[in-house]
């Protein structure tokens, strides 16, 4: 929690308990555990039905890494006062950190708490989605009227192969009994279609029924009074068409000639990543805590990390590149709806020079120069654009971590990349949910890249991609006259790296490169990490 959100907070909250909840925060700063309990207990004993008390406890508990506890005190906070942002917020961010969840908290109070943060915008959904299906019963009768299974398919993308399966029989006997009665799940059906790119299976009974369906809603329009009306409902389910973009705004920075490039643009153009819904603002930094230049945002894909920044530094521009136009209107149209006007979207390669060779003291680029042909050669041209004493965020794949995905790579598709259609993803994706299942298929299924369409065809089918070691990662940097500064991990990764080098600042190569030997997944989603100008280094 901010200072100023605090001290909004302790102002608001009923004269009796102010003195007990300042000093319950304070104890929070000091990290004086028990005392900030004590002071939260008693500012709850004396107010008892506000939220300030039970909040207040919550995030002592997430300070001490104990997040049941922490989550119960959320509910309990968020059941008296269901709208308090900051508490959504906090309470979201800790759902993350969750291993295992306890049945306990599953109550119907979280079921209403879950039910508000749904309809919050500026939380990330997706993160609510294990515990909203823990409290979901997987029988098709009751979920007619049940709004946090409504809610759920329309918020996020499902990662559960066994909800996946439940809901696609759902769909499947919607469609066959023509039923249009239960308008509320079929359109929540309808939504997680949309969020997943349709990647579901489809039988040769559905497509047929289908067939039939689009036959009724392809006659002339003088013949639609006689049409079905609830075809297109039904056939909404399976695909409801493009919805269109606009481009109005977008800056065709520089031209995109090389052919490795042409390729994974349209793979983004066709399948623009990665999919979200909704996204966890932060709150603003206040002046005097914004960068001294404008953000460049290099590979911005579909523009979550550019909007997350455009939200936390709203005094500076950030300038957001991307190979693909696709990608750039859907990240245009997010921005414009969570009313962010601080970002320049720009259609560009990074291999090219051109419009966009402004420089800048902050540049970020993760998970995109592992995509070009010449991942050295774009990283100096980024480098190119920083100015001294710059900071740099780079984002590239680990060997290590990922072997288990090119094994399955090689020996279940073949290293087949020419999937270029829904269809085709949908073929493969079962083909594979088909086989016995080895321990590398089985790890690729827990990755919530298998759950909707661009992300099998990023994970799985990607047109060019390269994976690094850490002593590679070593070299480039000194070749490009940068020094690496740290990586940007767990709380869980960073403990368990301090516990094998306890002495070390953590901006040693080496000693990560020792730590991933022993811990091989921790760079499981990519290596992360800042790097500064070496030859011109502030101080």
């Amino acid at each position: 929690m901010l200072y100023a959100e605090c001290n909004h907070m302790i102002e608001n909250a009923p004269a009796a308990c102010r003195a007990d909840l300042r000093a319950g925060f304070e104890a929070m700063g000091s990290k004086d555990f028990a005392a900030a309990l004590a002071r939260f207990t008693s500012a709850d004993a004396l107010v008892t039905d506000r939220p300030e008390a039970p909040y207040g406890m919550a995030l002592s508990y997430v300070q001490r890494g104990m997040t049941t506890m922490a989550l119960s005190y959320f509910t309990e906070a968020l059941s008296r006062e269901p709208l308090l942002f900051a508490c959504q917020r906090d309470f979201v961010a800790t759902l993350k950190e969750v291993e295992a969840i306890y049945r306990p908290l599953l109550t119907d109070k979280l079921r209403r708490v879950l039910i508000t943060c749904f309809r919050t915008q500026g939380l990330n959904h997706q993160l609510l989605l294990p515990f909203a299906l823990a409290l979901i019963r997987l029988e098709e009768v009751g979920l007619y009227d049940d709004s946090l299974a409504h809610l759920l398919l329309s918020s996020c993308y499902l990662t559960d192969l066994e909800a996946e399966r439940f809901f696609t029989r759902c769909r499947r006997n919607l469609l066959m009994s023509g039923d249009t009665g239960h308008q509320a799940l079929i359109g929540a059906l309808a939504a997680q279609g949309r969020n997943n790119g349709f990647i579901w299976p489809v039988s040769a009974e559905e497509q047929a029924r289908l067939r039939s369906l689009q036959k009724r809603t392809d006659l002339p329009r003088r013949s639609q009074k006689y049409t079905d009306p609830a075809a297109r409902l039904l056939l909404s389910m399976y695909n409801d068409g493009p919805r269109p973009l606009s481009a109005q705004g977008i800056v065709r920075a520089t031209p995109v000639r090389d052919r490795i490039s042409k390729r994974v643009q349209r793979q983004y153009d066709r399948f623009p990543y990665p999919a979200w819904t909704d996204l966890l603002l932060p709150s603003p930094e206040p002046p005097d805590r914004h960068p001294q230049s404008d953000i460049l945002v290099a590979g911005c894909g579909t523009g979550r990390h550019a909007l997350y920044l455009a939200a936390r530094f709203p005094g500076i521009v950030i300038d957001a590149e991307d190979l693909s136009l696709r990608s750039l209107q859907y990240a245009a149209a997010k921005a414009k709806s969570f009313g962010l006007d601080n970002i320049r979207f720009l259609q560009a390669d990074i291999l090219e020079s051109g419009a966009t060779d402004k420089q800048y003291a902050w540049i970020e680029c993760v998970g995109t120069l592992h995509h070009t042909r010449a991942p050295l050669k774009a990283w100096s041209r980024l480098r190119s654009r920083l100015l001294p004493g710059g900071r740099m965020k780079l984002g590239l794949y680990s060997r290590r971590a990922r072997a288990f995905i090119e094994s399955v790579k090689a020996i279940h598709l073949n290293g087949n990349r020419a999937v270029s259609s829904v269809q085709e993803l949908r073929a493969c994706r079962q083909q594979l949910l088909s086989r016995l299942p080895d321990q590398d298929l089985d790890r690729v299924f827990r990755l919530n890249d298998f759950y909707y369409a661009s992300g099998v065809k990023d994970l799985l089918f990607h047109e060019m991609e390269s994976n690094f070691s850490l002593p590679e990662i070593g070299q480039m940097l000194q070749r490009l006259g940068l020094s690496f500064l740290g990586f940007e991990v767990s709380g869980k990764t960073s403990a368990a790296f301090q516990q094998l080098f306890p002495a070390s600042a953590g901006d040693d190569l080496t000693e990560w490169d020792a730590f991933e030997q022993r811990h091989p997944d921790s760079f499981l989603e990519m290596y992360q990490f800042w790097c500064q100008d070496n030859k011109n280094q502030q101080p």
